[in-house]
């Protein structure tokens, strides 16, 4: 269970009513409630850095909440019953929530410094009610997320941009008597999605491990409950070529940062995600928990957080690897991290490669602080090396950690804080480091206005953009603050203007190439058309058979007549906003400055939406090769 995730849950289900006045004695209890993060301005003293903490490590705050909230239920019974229902009335959850910016700390307005161009998508609404733990993206390139607010809800979108809060279901929902379902965890394999979590007692104490199963993401149900799943918790699922894998601990990990319960990690596998076998117990899985896990070329890797500091001398780090998911060996190489409080956050595959973020903790009796930290490993997660260290700050070594990251395109981008400069109280706001040499090294991008008074704590890549989630922390005295949404795209950046001599020679050589490309491809000429496709194009399409086949369909349909437009470098056309993660590849193998856009209109095909094709023509060394755009 991520009681991160859980806390902001009740504590919105519990304001979600309309007001009512509260004792003094009982807003004084609440405020004694450690915060997830200290106050931006007087609630933080400089001397201890705001921790993002381990997905499991605020259960006893859960407790006190829940306490409290049923305080305020016996205490305001008599004002509710003339109020109406306790949940307002909320937009239609079918529908996208409108996203309006939030009244504090001021207008937000996007940026252009960096390489990335920031906007955030959704700060109100019901939307904004809903925290985001778990987000993937499925299969027909949309995005399928876990919300936690009032109740667990499925989000989705499209695009990144629009989201719609999906209706509550029952079957993601129903637990026993005084039970609430918490779900951590969401895949799509080939058998469909799951989800994976615990039922959760009322007052955090205990829980059994839960999964759930879903033909299209959006209605659920309970698999069935088994012997492996009692007094456990399942944190995070993956699919793989013999079904899902689970990790999570043995034991439930209720209360605080030494998560009293956990005996150790835990793995389940299934081959259906409905029928689940408990991992017999390893030696490796002594001395930690397990938070996360991912599918890798050469099997999987989990990763989470040690819980036993005595366990082992120095304590082994909690990253795992496995070949096939039921056998597990710890790593080696990464050193002071994955503490009590700091796990390791996330892992993140680029091919062969692994790179995982957290925090570097400082030795032991030291007057350290925790810094952001960044580990690669190329064989297949065993071994591990550090990456340069991440710098937002201008310091050599800034107190603050990563909380995730992702990929999208060439580009890695990870999310989390630093501490305050010297001489200020509070934190800074959420800060965005980049690599683009496959996590060996990390630079921090510049922060964009849309950050003051936030926190940001996850990161997906699509089609060469990112969305990250987090939440406004601008009332530190509220007991919930609007989760928000950003949306980076790549700045749009102007090509380098040639002279008018090379610029009109590069004119006529992307018009020649474009125009013996369509000759070929409206003929049959199938290798020639082949050979003057980029090698991301060919990698898209497959075979040249395959090209074969889908082109001489469109041909016959239509498709081989066709008119040409001049080549254009319209910024927007050649943009990464439009042509998506094409123009990455344009940009990382060709002279973008030499690229040009064109047009393609088939007249004679009858569906409009597919009667014109956008190409990039653009100069590699002395030759020329064609993308397919849209």
């Amino acid at each position: 269970m991520n009681e991160e995730r859980a806390e902001r849950s009740l504590r919105q289900w519990f304001t979600s009513a309309p007001t009512i006045a509260e004792p003094p004695s009982l807003h004084e209890f609440l405020a004694a409630v450690p915060a997830r993060y200290p106050s931006p301005a007087g609630a933080h003293d400089g001397t201890e850095r705001p921790r993002l903490l381990s997905p499991v490590a605020r259960r006893r705050d859960l407790a006190i909440v829940l306490v409290a909230a049923a305080a305020a239920l016996a205490l305001g019974a008599g004002l509710i019953a003339g109020l109406g229902p306790w949940r307002p009335v909320r937009p239609s959850p079918s529908l996208p929530v409108q996203a309006t910016a939030p009244t504090s700390p001021g207008p937000i307005i996007p940026t252009a410094a960096g390489p990335y161009h920031w906007t955030l998508v959704s700060s109100s609404g019901e939307l904004a009610t809903y925290a985001v733990g778990s987000v993937i993206r499925r299969t027909d390139g949309s995005l399928i997320a876990i919300g936690v607010g009032q109740e667990a809800r499925i989000l989705t979108s499209t695009d990144g941009r629009a989201w719609t809060v999906e209706p509550a279901d029952p079957g993601l929902l129903q637990a026993r008597a005084n039970y609430f379902s918490s779900v951590s965890g969401i895949v799509e394999g080939s058998t469909g999605f799951v989800a994976v979590g615990a039922t959760v007692f009322a007052d955090a104490s205990k829980g059994d491990a839960r999964a759930w199963t879903s033909s299209d993401g959006i209605r659920w149900q309970a698999a069935p409950s088994s012997a492996g799943m009692v007094d456990a918790s399942m944190e995070s699922v993956t699919a793989g070529p013999n079904g899902f894998v689970a990790v999570g601990s043995d034991g439930y990990p209720g209360g605080n940062t030494q998560l009293p319960g956990a005996r150790g990690a835990a793995v389940w596998v299934s081959s259906n995600g409905t029928d689940w076998t408990r991992v017999p117990n390893q030696k490796s899985f002594e001395g930690g928990v397990m938070f996360g896990v991912r599918r890798t070329s050469s099997g999987y890797v989990a990763w989470g957080e040690i819980h036993d500091a005595f366990g082992s001398s120095p304590p082994l780090p909690p990253i795992w690897t496995s070949s096939d998911g039921l056998h597990w060996d710890r790593v080696t190489g990464i050193a002071d991290a994955g503490g009590l409080g700091n796990p390791i956050r996330s892992i993140v595959a680029v091919g062969d490669r692994l790179i995982a973020v957290g925090y570097q903790q400082p030795p032991v009796n030291s007057n350290g602080t925790d810094t952001p930290a960044a580990w690669w490993s190329a064989g297949g997660g065993r071994s591990w090396m550090a990456a340069t260290t991440p710098d937002g700050s201008g310091a050599s070594s800034p107190s603050g950690g990563m909380s995730d990251v992702s990929v999208s395109g060439s580009d890695l981008l990870a999310v989390g804080l630093l501490d305050a400069p010297p001489g200020q109280v509070g934190f800074s706001p959420p800060i965005v480091w980049r690599s683009t040499d496959q996590g060996t090294s990390w630079t921090a991008l510049p922060n964009d206005p849309s950050f003051a008074g936030a926190i940001m704590e996850r990161v997906i890549g699509i089609d060469g953009r990112f969305v990250a989630f987090g939440s406004s922390v601008v009332d530190p005295n509220a007991l919930s603050n609007p989760n928000l949404i950003w949306l980076a795209e790549p700045t749009p950046t102007a090509a380098p203007s040639p002279s008018a001599a090379a610029s009109n020679a590069d004119v006529a050589a992307a018009l020649q190439t474009a125009k013996k490309f369509e000759a070929a491809r409206a003929s049959g000429d199938w290798p020639t058309a082949w050979a003057l496709l980029s090698a991301y194009s060919k990698g898209l399409i497959g075979t040249e058979s395959a090209f074969q086949g889908e082109e001489s369909a469109y041909n016959a349909a239509g498709g081989s007549t066709y008119r040409i437009d001049p080549p254009t470098q319209n910024p927007d056309l050649l943009s990464a906003t439009y042509l998506g993660d094409v123009y990455t590849d344009v940009a990382a193998n060709a002279d973008i400055s030499r690229a040009w856009i064109v047009v393609v209109q088939h007249p004679n095909f009858p569906a409009a939406s597919a009667a014109t094709t956008t190409l990039v023509v653009a100069s590699i060394g002395n030759s020329w090769a064609v993308w397919i755009g849209h």
